[in-house]
């Protein structure tokens, strides 16, 4: 009989005691079996460390990794320490429906070895109620031919969503991508990916629950303060440095990376910046929305 490839989860995490169980638990319901649930620390200063043990003495499959930092290294860490054949993720306070690696494997070992990933729809969820909030849909697919469309919008994302053959995250670093401001973008890695040639395959049902709440998450995109400015402009500078070449031929690829920096700019103060993006994002897409961005960034500061 032959053997069930190794499934490697990854979850990295910072003092989520209090969360990490739903995670954890949502795993261990699995209809497919064959698989390890790495769990990376970085440097959590609650009692982590003693959650995840109680878990450890009952259950094999989970590994636990302290490091001393937190960061995108913690996301390598874990994949240099994996052994499966597919590489997938889940965030400590979020769950895997039952049949989550079941589905995920059974579509992308279906495929031919272009396809280096596959993502899907995830349903969202208010963590204290419980309601249904909203479903984050999966539209695109392909591969290069789809670039324009992941370097314009953060159409291919959703980590919790997402399998990768081992080869192919290894190719793009195995990790997300450290630098860029965002760290833990998954759009950013998606992107990565999509240029270095690999194809990606959506499916159509939500198999994840994301669960929305106060508490900060590692991969909070939220854009705060005179930090989150500085940032932001690493981050849209990264993009339009990166796929200039595709920015070249799809020019409205462009537009929300010169929104980004505009409103980076008016946060820092670097007015003339600032006016130098607006004219390039007017260039590329002279709409209504982008017509009055500096207006939008300038009433926000004003309130806050």
């Amino acid at each position: 009989m032959e053997e069930k490839p190794l499934i490697s989860i990854i979850t990295i995490t910072r003092n989520r005691a209090s969360l990490i169980h739903k995670c954890i638990r949502s795993i261990q319901k699995q209809t497919y079996t064959n698989y390890e649930h790495i769990i990376v620390d970085g440097n959590s200063s609650d009692n982590t460390s003693e959650v995840v043990a109680a878990y450890t003495k009952k259950d094999s499959k989970i590994k636990y990794i302290y490091l001393n930092y937190c960061g995108a290294e913690q996301l390598h860490q874990g994949f240099l320490a994996s052994k499966g054949q597919y590489i997938t993720f889940l965030d400590d306070d979020d769950e895997y429906l039952p049949h989550n690696l079941e589905k995920k494997l059974e579509l992308l070992s279906s495929l031919d070895s272009t396809f280096g990933f596959i993502y899907g729809p995830m349903d969202y969820f208010n963590a204290s109620s419980g309601e249904f909030l909203y479903t984050h849909k999966a539209t695109y697919e392909g591969g290069k031919e789809i670039l324009p469309f992941a370097v314009a919008d953060s159409v291919v994302c959703g980590t919790p969503s997402m399998m990768f053959r081992r080869c192919a995250f290894e190719s793009i670093g195995g990790s997300y991508i450290d630098g860029i401001g965002n760290n833990f973008s998954d759009w950013a890695l998606a992107t990565k990916a999509l240029a270095m040639g690999w194809k990606v395959k959506r499916y159509d049902q939500s198999l994840v629950k994301i669960y929305q709440h106060p508490l900060a998450r590692l991969s909070d995109n939220t854009i705060k303060g005179v930090e989150g400015a500085k940032k932001m402009l690493l981050f849209h500078s990264y993009f339009l440095s990166v796929y200039d070449d595709v920015i070249k031929v799809n020019p409205k690829s462009a537009a929300i990376h010169y929104r980004g920096l505009v409103g980076a700019n008016l946060r820092l103060r670097n007015f003339k910046e600032a006016c130098k993006n607006y004219i390039r994002l007017l260039k590329v897409s002279k709409t209504l929305k982008n017509l009055v961005y500096p207006l939008h960034i300038l009433i926000i500061m004003y309130k806050e």
